[in-house]
C-alpha cells in the first residue's frame, strides 16, 4: 500500500512538472473519457432495463394466457398444447399444489431444476423474476404464477414459465463491445483534438514568452501590450510590466549611481594627482611638502567620508539589517544638539530654538545622525539673522520631529528628487560647501530602517520644513 501511495505521489509530482499543453491535453482526454463512460453506462443501463421489461411483459402475457385458458376450461390441461412451441422460445409447466407435474414442455425437466423457479404467492399473483442458465448454457427468464380453478371444489394450480433470453444476452454483449470501441476512439480523438486546442490556446503564452526572451538592457523602457492578451494572462502581463518598470528604474538609478560615484571619486583623485605632480616637478622645502601633504590629507578625509556614507547606505538597503530601538529623552537630546550647534549659529547670527519633551522609541545613534544632517543643511542654507527651529510633536501613530528654517528655500521642481543620492539643488555651491549630495539620502534610509517616513515642504526665499515620522508601534508600515 505504501509503494502504491509513493508511486501515485511521484506521478502527481511528475505531472505537475510537465508542460501546460500536455496537462491540458491529458485533462481534456480524461474529461472526454469520463463523459463517454458515464453516457455509455447510462445507455447500457437503459438498454438492459428495456430488454428486461420487454421479456417480463412477454412472460406475464404467456402466464396470463395460460391462466385464462385454465379458468375457462375448468382446469382441463388438455386444452394446452406445449409441444406447439417447436423453437423452444419458452418452456411451460403446470403443477398442482402437491408438486405433481400435470403438463410440461418436453425436456423441461432436463433443462431446469425446480429451484430455478420462485414460489408464487397464494393470492393468485406472480412470483418475482429469476434469470437462470439452462443445461445447454442458454439464459432464461423464469417466473411462476398461481391460478384458482373455480368449481364445486376450487383448487389451485401453479404455472411455471421460462423464456429464452439468450438472444438478448448476445445483444448486450455486442452493445458492450461497441460502447468500448466508441470510448477508445473517443479518447483517441479527444486526445488529438485536446492537443490541438491546447496548442492554440497556449499561443498567447508563447507570444508573451517570446517577447520576454527578446528583451535586452536597451529595451527596458518597452512594455508588453496587455490589450491583446486573454483575461487569464492580463494580470500576469500587468504584473510583469510593473516589475519591468521597477527594474528599469533600479537600472537607471544604478547607472546614475555608478556615474555619480565615478565623478565624486575622480575629483579628489584628480586634485591629489595634480598636487603630487606639481610637488614632484622640482625640489621643495619642508614647508611646501607639509602644505602638499596637508592638502592631500583633506582630500583623503573627503574620500573617507564619502566611502563611509556609501557603506552606510549599502547596509541600510539590506532587508536583513535590524536596529535596536531604545527609549530616548527628547528634551535631553535636543539640549545636546542645541549646545553642539550653538557656536555655528552664533557665527551667522542665527537663532536656534528647540522645543520638545517626553520620550521617543528609536535607535539613538541613527536618530542623532538624521537630525544632525537636517540641522547642518538648515544652518548652512539659512541667511544671517535667520531662524532654525527643532520641534517635537506627536499624533496617534507617530512621533514627529520637525526641522524648520527661514532659509533660501527650494524650488518645487527639486523636491521629488531631494532624497536621491548625489542629488544637489545647487551643484557648485554644494561642492564649495564640501557636500556630496548624500545627507538627505542617508536621512531617508534611516527613516526606512525605523519603518517611518520623511517629507519636506519648501517655498523659495521663505524657508523649508523637514518632518521625520517615527512610528509609535514598530509594526506600522512594516
Amino acid at each position: 500500500m505504501k509503494n502504491v501511495v509513493n508511486n501515485l505521489g511521484n506521478f502527481l509530482n511528475h505531472f505537475k512538472r510537465n508542460s501546460i499543453t500536455l496537462r491540458l491535453t491529458l485533462l481534456y482526454a480524461l474529461s472526454t473519457f469520463a463523459a463517454l463512460l458515464a453516457s455509455s453506462v447510462f445507455l447500457y443501463h437503459v438498454l438492459v432495463n428495456d430488454l428486461f421489461l420487454s421479456d417480463e411483459k412477454v412472460v406475464d402475457n404467456e402466464i396470463r394466457l395460460v391462466k385464462n385458458v385454465l379458468v375457462q376450461h375448468r382446469g382441463k390441461i388438455v386444452m394446452l398444447d406445449p409441444q406447439s412451441n417447436e423453437r423452444k422460445a419458452y418452456y411451460l409447466r403446470v403443477l398442482n399444489t402437491k408438486g405433481e407435474i400435470l403438463l410440461e414442455t418436453p425436456d423441461m425437466s432436463l433443462q431446469f431444476d425446480r429451484k430455478d423457479f420462485a414460489s408464487p404467492p397464494s393470492n393468485g399473483e406472480n412470483s418475482h423474476i429469476k434469470t437462470v442458465k439452462s443445461i445447454d448454457n442458454r439464459y432464461y427468464m423464469t417466473r411462476s404464477g398461481s391460478v384458482i380453478i373455480p368449481g364445486h371444489k376450487p383448487y389451485e394450480l401453479i404455472i411455471q414459465m421460462a423464456l429464452d433470453t439468450n438472444h438478448h444476452q448476445t445483444v448486450k454483449a455486442k452493445y458492450q463491445i461497441r460502447l468500448a470501441i466508441i470510448i477508445l476512439v473517443g479518447i483517441f480523438l479527444s486526445g488529438i483534438l485536446g492537443a490541438f486546442v491546447a496548442f492554440k490556446g497556449m499561443k498567447p503564452v508563447r507570444r508573451v514568452t517570446d517577447k520576454l526572451l527578446s528583451y535586452k538592457v536597451t529595451q527596458l523602457n518597452e512594455r508588453i501590450d496587455a490589450s491583446n492578451c486573454p483575461a487569464e494572462l492580463m494580470t500576469m502581463v500587468n504584473a510583469f510590466n510593473l516589475l519591468l518598470a521597477k527594474i528599469e528604474r533600479s537600472f537607471n538609478q544604478l547607472t546614475q549611481f555608478s556615474a555619480d560615484i565615478a565623478h565624486e571619486l575622480r575629483t579628489p583623485l584628480h586634485h591629489l594627482m595634480v598636487e603630487t605632480d606639481i610637488c614632484l616637478r622640482k625640489e621643495r622645502n619642508t614647508k611646501e611638502y607639509q602644505e602638499t601633504l596637508q592638502s592631500s590629507l583633506e582630500e583623503y578625509n573627503k574620500l573617507g567620508q564619502l566611502i563611509d556614507r556609501l557603506l552606510f547606505l549599502a547596509r541600510a538597503e539590506n532587508p536583513e539589517t535590524a536596529i535596536n530601538r531604545a527609549k530616548i529623552s527628547i528634551e535631553k537630546e535636543f539640549q545636546a544638539l542645541h549646545e553642539f550647534y550653538q557656536l555655528a549659529c552664533e557665527e551667522k547670527n542665527i537663532q536656534l530654538r528647540v522645543v520638545g519633551s517626553g520620550f521617543i522609541e528609536a535607535e539613538p545613534i541613527l536618530f542623532r545622525r538624521a537630525i544632525n544632517n537636517l540641522l547642518t543643511n538648515a544652518i548652512k542654507h539659512t541667511k544671517e539673522y535667520g531662524k532654525v527651529n527643532l520641534i517635537a510633536t506627536e499624533d496617534e501613530n507617530y512621533y514627529i520631529i520637525k526641522v524648520i528654517d527661514t532659509g533660501i528655500g527650494i524650488d518645487p521642481s527639486h523636491l521629488p528628487h531631494l532624497f536621491d543620492r548625489f542629488y544637489r539643488v545647487d551643484y557648485s555651491r554644494s561642492k564649495q560647501a564640501g557636500g556630496h549630495g548624500l545627507g538627505l539620502a542617508i536621512v531617508k534610509s534611516i527613516m526606512e530602517l525605523h519603518h517611518g517616513m520623511v517629507d519636506v515642504t519648501s517655498q523659495p526665499e521663505i524657508g523649508t520644513t523637514f518632518r521625520l515620522y517615527f512610528p509609535k508601534d514598530f509594526s506600522i508600515n512594516k
